[in-house]
């Protein structure tokens, strides 16, 4: 099926079975990944930055409210490959900003793929976001390459592109601890180890 139909599809599917969907910027979606950065804040609170993968922006959310709701001089940054930045082009211009599938699908980070952020997502990320940065596909490539090797972590390429930033982006991090978000596993021994 043609990624431009799928959520489409979907909804159809939802329709004929009765089926609910559940967005993962849905409001309580939000609330369960603002665990994550309150765990964040108890285990370290003098933190510098925390970088977090974005998707539909569910997870960034969630995050950025809980950390600066504790330590708001932790600064929170959303990362995203270069090749499905939707949510950076939306910081970047202050308005939620789409892009067409045929661009975003060209990320090899599949669970990075959503051509626009949630419009509740958005909201918090808007107010409490400090940054927003990209990264290549080699980065990607070459973070879960490190993960796998030094942690022993299979990231998928979804899951690598926080660490991918700060191998890309720690120059200009602020002082202090950074955490990096590592999201999902969902990766063939196979292929993780190549």
């Amino acid at each position: 099926m043609p990624p431009a139909l799928r959520e489409d599809a979907c909804l159809a599917l939802s329709d004929r079975f009765g089926a609910a969907i559940i967005r993962s910027d849905a409001f309580d979606v939000i609330a369960g990944h603002g665990s994550a950065g309150a765990e964040i804040v108890q285990d370290l609170p003098d933190a510098g930055s925390v970088l977090v993968p974005v998707c539909n922006g569910g997870l960034l959310a969630g995050i950025a409210v809980a950390v600066k709701a504790t330590c708001p001089a932790i600064r929170v940054i959303g990362v995203e490959p270069e090749l499905a930045a939707d949510g950076a082009a939306s910081f970047r211009s202050g308005t939620r900003t789409a892009w067409p599938v045929e661009l975003t699908y060209r990320t090899r980070a599949d669970g990075l793929r959503a051509p626009v952020l949630g419009a509740l997502a958005w909201e918090h990320i808007h107010r409490y976001v400090d940054d927003m940065v990209t990264v290549t596909e080699d980065a990607i490539d070459t973070a879960a390459a490190l993960l796998l090797r030094e942690l022993g972590e299979r990231a998928e390429p979804s899951g690598a592109v926080a660490t991918a930033a700060y191998l890309a982006h720690r120059a200009s991090l602020p002082p202090g601890p950074v955490v990096t978000i590592l999201s999902g596993g969902n990766v063939a021994s196979a292929a993780a180890a190549s």
